[in-house]
């Protein structure tokens, strides 16, 4: 099936998957595999980090990190086509040799606004959907028969969920939203696990602490001084930014941890938020 597919998730490219499998809802973290060249044209194999099993193929040499171009915009389209991959050996991860995996070919990528990505849609006759929602439907390796949705079921670690209410400013609702894609109860939750925090431990804060009062620690790199932006889903954010181009700096991955350099300094930076 063909789609045009609206980037709404970060991407981060890693060298190793982490031994712990991701919390969120949607694949950030990806591994390259292989690349070949077919009738002269080069092809480069992305897989996603576990629980996920989807296959990226990458036509025109495609670097699967481009995705992120014009994420802060929201205005970055690929031409998809989407089906299955039985597992073939040497594109997808070992303990997922011949499984079924989703697969997605992405044969172009676009800058468009949304009323420009609608304009071409209607005229290649086919539909929008969003990149989160599309890889949310892969098979897992963590739910027997695959991804069920989230609406009322336990969350992802099995433990089971009680119905709370909470007042919270539009602007942390947005967050919430954004970090559950589209989820405001699994935003809250990756957030909370993120931090590694318990209810003995969780402090509630003002946003304006937020805002202005958060120092973020540093860390000395190769005679550089690097922040220490944790393991958290921003610090993904951040990372698929700046490897983007979209951010001037460096990235540093330390285990699970990403560190941040900006040439520049720090001084001038009003607000870090971090997801430990």
């Amino acid at each position: 099936m063909r789609y045009l597919v609206h980037i709404d998730t970060p991407i981060s490219l890693l060298h190793e998957c982490s031994s712990q499998p991701e919390i969120m809802e949607t694949p950030t973290d990806w591994i390259k595999t292989a690349e070949q060249t077919i009738a002269g044209e080069r092809r480069n194999y992305y897989v996603s980090c576990p629980p996920w099993r989807i296959l990226i193929v990458a036509r025109n040499g495609l670097d699967i990190r481009r995705l992120n171009t014009g994420a802060l915009k929201h205005v970055c389209y690929a031409d998809c086509l989407v089906g299955w991959d039985d597992g073939q050996s040497g594109f997808v991860r070992d303990e997922n040799k011949g499984r079924k995996h989703t697969k997605v070919t992405i044969n172009t990528l676009y800058t468009l606004a949304p009323d420009a990505a609608q304009a071409n849609a209607r005229a290649a006759g086919v539909e929008i959907v969003e990149w989160s929602a599309l890889l949310a439907k892969a098979p897992r390796s963590d739910q027997r028969g695959g991804y069920r949705g989230t609406q009322g079921r336990h969350s992802t670690d099995g433990e089971p969920t009680t119905q709370i209410n909470v007042r919270l400013p539009e602007s942390l609702i947005a967050v919430a939203r954004a970090t559950g894609n589209g989820d405001i109860s699994a935003g809250v939750r990756n957030a909370l696990r993120s931090l590694g925090a318990t209810p003995e431990t969780v402090t509630i804060t003002s946003h304006k602490v937020i805002e202005h009062q958060v120092k973020p620690p540093t860390i000395n790199i190769a005679g550089r001084t690097y922040l220490d932006c944790g393991g958290g889903f921003l610090a993904a954010i951040l990372a698929a930014g700046v490897e983007s181009g979209a951010i001037e700096g460096e990235i540093v991955r330390i285990h699970d941890d990403v560190y941040f350099y900006r040439p520049e300094g720090y001084e001038n930076l009003t607000a870090i938020v971090m997801l430990r």
